[in-house]
């Protein structure tokens, strides 16, 4: 049986950070979907939207080094400006965001993509995806990216935000989802191979909409033959060199723990008030942390400190921040 939705949940955040860690000690690295969209979508009664910006900022951002954000959408609202604004009083002083789609553009908002962080950013560059497949089609999905100097080293920080699958009978739709998303993952290791440097930390985060557990499960569609999507992510990630590329999460645990629809021991959802009822209870793993040149670069990554994050929430009419758990991890400068 499968026991992801167990991972740690008991296990508290990490105490709140009062300054910058220094030479030798954990940086703290955050990816999550925050499900915060523009006005008026929602799935059912509510989203919660603004409530859930405020448990993000009074809970989140304190206990992390590095925040790799996605679905924080700018059109129409103000939540991600507050995000960001009290992110920068909280010592995140360097950030950058995908940006806003151009006057001609078919897409109508940003992509949604933010990173936080309290160490200097010396380069950033974003390559969107165009070819997304409605509703994804309507924002501008990508790959941010910024170069970072962490203890006087260099570390190249991805996050993206692939296309979805949504659910589907239609063995056609369900071909072009992956084939469209498979066309993102090459844009990536193009972008990917552009920006990084052999012997430099690499990390590629974000909601890759690839499922980790797709092994596990039975085919959606018996009569056609499709490879893994998790394989074709992992080969074109680390540019076909699959011995220079660490799944984290994957890594400790020897699997992949769901992060998206999570059910209950009883098969039930876990989460309701945010996610579609279509949704809620895929059992997916889709929300990753890939380290490349993790080896030959200077870091190493703490596993006492990996693990799926669920952020519950109490006293509110939503049990938790978002329809997605986050994925966190640290890593260290080594001993020289």
């Amino acid at each position: 049986m499968d026991n992801s939705h167990i991972i740690n949940l008991t296990e508290p955040l990490h105490e709140s950070i009062t300054g910058l860690d220094h030479l030798g000690k954990k940086v703290r690295i955050l990816t999550l979907n925050c499900f915060l969209r523009p006005p008026p979508i929602k799935n059912n009664k509510c989203d919660y939207k603004d409530e859930r910006a405020k448990f993000i900022i009074e809970n989140i951002l304190s206990n992390y080094d590095i925040i790799c954000f996605q679905e924080v959408f700018g059109a129409l609202s103000s939540r991600k400006s507050r995000i960001i604004k009290a992110a920068v009083k909280l010592g995140f002083v360097y950030y950058e965001q995908a940006p806003a789609p151009g006057f001609w553009s078919t897409q109508f908002i940003d992509g949604g993509l933010v990173i936080l962080s309290r160490f200097p950013i010396l380069r950033t560059d974003f390559q969107a995806f165009k070819n997304g497949v409605v509703p994804d089609l309507f924002s501008m999905k990508g790959i941010l990216y910024c170069k970072l100097e962490i203890h006087g080293e260099p570390v190249h920080l991805f996050t993206a935000h692939l296309q979805a699958s949504y659910p589907t009978t239609n063995q056609r739709t369900f071909l072009h989802y992956r084939q469209v998303r498979r066309h993102q993952m090459k844009i990536m290791e193009e972008f990917i191979a552009k920006n990084s440097k052999a012997k430099e930390l690499t990390l590629v985060l974000g909601d890759m909409n690839v499922d980790g557990k797709e092994r596990q499960k039975q085919p959606l569609f018996h009569n056609i033959e499709c490879q893994d999507d998790y394989e074709v992510l992992i080969s074109h990630l680390c540019g076909g060199n699959l011995g220079n590329i660490l799944d984290v999460v994957r890594s400790k645990y020897g699997y992949s723990p769901a992060t998206y629809g999570v059910k209950l021991p009883n098969g039930e959802p876990e989460e309701t008030v945010l996610s579609h009822r279509n949704e809620n209870t895929r059992d997916t793993s889709i929300d990753h942390i890939f380290a490349m040149n993790l080896n030959e670069s200077k870091f190493a990554i703490e596993n006492s400190d990996t693990r799926v994050e669920p952020f519950y929430v109490k006293g509110m009419p939503f049990n938790r921040v978002s329809d997605h758990y986050g994925v966190q991890t640290s890593f260290y400068l080594k001993s020289t």
